[in-house]
């Protein structure tokens, strides 16, 4: 799905990359993230911070002097050199959106570790007659996801007590699944799955 969220609408597509970063920043901490720009405050880089590196932040006092001492900290490979924090303090959209999308490793818009992950997928999927044929619409349904966890617990649950179930719920009983059992966080929520 991720490799494939060009074919989205641009507000569409905005607006799912946010609403998971905001849902994987909160799985870091105390739900400290309300909107983007809250990932430049420093509650979230202090928790972010310590999650990376084990250090403290201390607040000096100043958000770009923060929003500088977070990303020398954390900025081991030089991701982040290029960022103006003079913008990140000001809280503009666009050099939040752009901030954000450095926290990606790079490898995550590789299109051969794309195509890996959906052969994997395929792989884990097929001994359940579960088809992939790609990460939008193999996805709607709530099969794939089911099909997957199943692969690795077999215990969890027989396929054949998801088959009544409408697509949303196929979705949401994955998540929770892999959210009670694989300590996943949920960074989607089912009705993203029906934007596509």
């Amino acid at each position: 799905m991720i490799f494939e969220i060009d074919m989205l609408k641009p507000n569409d597509r905005y607006d799912i990359q946010e609403a998971v970063f905001i849902r994987w920043a909160n799985s870091l901490g105390d739900g400290a993230v309300k909107e983007l720009s809250d990932v430049v405050d420093i509650k979230f880089l202090s928790i972010f911070v310590q999650h990376i590196t084990g250090e403290s932040l201390v607040s000096s006092g100043s958000r770009a002097q923060d929003i500088l001492n977070a990303l020398r900290l954390v900025d081991t490979d030089e991701r982040f050199s290029q960022t103006n924090i003079t913008e990140l303090a000001d809280g503009n959209p666009r050099a939040i959106c752009s901030f954000t999308s450095l926290f990606a490793p790079p490898d995550v818009r590789d299109q051969k570790l794309a195509e890996a992950l959906k052969d994997w997928c395929i792989e884990r999927a097929l001994r359940f007659q579960v088809q992939i044929n790609d990460f939008i619409s193999s996805w709607r349904d709530g099969y794939a996801l089911n099909a997957i966890l199943l692969s690795y617990n077999p215990e969890l649950f027989d396929m054949d007590q998801i088959r009544d179930m409408r697509a949303v719920d196929r979705i949401e009983h994955a998540m929770s699944l892999a959210e009670r059992h694989f300590n996943t966080p949920r960074l989607l929520q089912p009705k993203d799955f029906s934007i596509y």
